[in-house]
């Protein structure tokens, strides 16, 4: 069999992929600035100085994206003479780790008030919209496209395509916020939020490997997936309606807790550390889901004779097998999805009355996956 490339998917997937470079921000700037209201949102261990904070619709909105695979010019590479680069796709799979993820991830404010009682509390109330989405991808499905199956990288080896899928999720937040100053050098805080999912698309199960035969360059096809969806694959039929209390509602409940402190070490050093959106949300409204059964397939490949005497009937017999390889069932059962959790441990160095700096390690577990910034 014939070593296939692909390149016209090589281009789409880096193109895909090169649109966002390294690790986004992922909120650090705003955990910097603690003394802003909104920064309780990433820390509710923060002291807030205000006495009464109001914020109206529109008055915050955060948005940013982040991927972990490789940056720009991993992939372009400036030539030693002149201003023009090298396209080098090899150099940027090495910089790639066996799973990747480009992420996406918005916050509305649409209603937000605090107010301090005595010297030492401080009780919040407000209501967000979040949307996130998340694209995991492996890093040997660009191997697959760039050097072949036959290619010394893979032949007789797995290509191992396991966890590629889509995890995208949006929902209304009612959250209530309490910090408390124990003392002059340590606060700490807590929002515990009620949840309303509005729409949810999760890969619960996403095995797929490709392997090829080092001697007679046989193709065996393994894996298996179970996608699950709310108020999203659902409305694919086009004989269904929708129902916008299935949306705005809170038939998909779910609950949050948010938790963190700082600590004022010395006069200029400061310390914290939050752990943020731990919880659920449980999906019942308009379930889809689709399941298939655990795939293990040896392609052998065409008879060339059978194939010059009968090529259409050659033809259909691959797309029943493959229709039998990727058979699947759906169902409408409920699931429930963790948070996006986060944890934030940052430390402030003030140089003067005026002037600062400092550090901040961002982490997260989405749906399992854990992620480093």
């Amino acid at each position: 069999m014939n070593n296939y490339k692909i390149q016209p998917l090589l281009l789409f997937f880096a193109t895909l992929v090169t649109s966002f470079t390294s690790i986004a921000q992922q909120n650090l700037t705003l955990y910097g600035m603690s003394e802003l209201g909104q920064a309780k949102y990433l820390n509710p261990g923060f002291e807030i100085k205000n006495k009464f904070t109001l914020s109206l619709p529109l008055g915050f909105q955060n948005y940013y994206v982040s991927n972990n695979g490789f940056q720009l010019n991993q992939l372009f590479v400036p030539r030693a003479s002149g201003d023009s680069s090298d396209f080098k796709v090899d150099l940027a799979i090495k910089a790639m780790k066996d799973q990747n993820f480009i992420g996406f991830d918005a916050t509305s404010e649409l209603f937000s008030l605090g107010l301090k009682v005595g010297k030492k509390n401080f009780f919040s109330f407000s209501v967000l919209n979040k949307t996130q989405f998340s694209f995991h991808y492996p890093k040997d499905i660009f191997s697959l496209v760039y050097y072949g199956n036959g290619s010394p990288q893979l032949l007789g080896k797995r290509a191992n395509l396991d966890g590629f899928g889509v995890e995208a999720t949006s929902y209304m937040e009612y959250g209530v916020g309490f910090t408390r100053t124990i003392n002059d050098k340590l606060t700490v805080g807590t929002r515990v939020k009620l949840l309303g999912g509005i729409a949810n698309i999760h890969t619960e199960t996403s095995q797929l490997g490709l392997t090829t035969d080092a001697t007679d360059f046989d193709l065996t096809l393994d894996g298996k997936f179970d996608i699950r969806s709310s108020n999203t694959l659902y409305f694919t039929d086009s004989n269904t309606t929708v129902d916008p209390s299935d949306l705005t509602g809170f038939r998909n409940k779910g609950l949050g807790l948010d938790l963190g402190a700082s600590y004022k070490l010395t006069d200029k050093i400061s310390l914290s550390a939050s752990v943020i959106d731990l919880g659920f949300i449980s999906w019942q409204t308009n379930i889809k889901n689709y399941q298939s059964n655990a795939i293990n397939f040896t392609f052998q490949g065409v008879n060339l004779s059978d194939f010059l005497n009968d090529s259409a009937n050659v033809e259909e017999e691959l797309l029943d097998t493959l229709n039998a390889i990727f058979n699947y069932q759906s169902n409408n059962t409920a699931y429930r999805t963790a948070l996006y959790t986060r944890f934030y441990l940052g430390g402030v160095y003030n140089l003067n009355k005026w002037l600062s700096t400092n550090v901040t390690v961002y982490n997260a577990i989405n749906q399992s996956k854990y992620t480093f910034g």
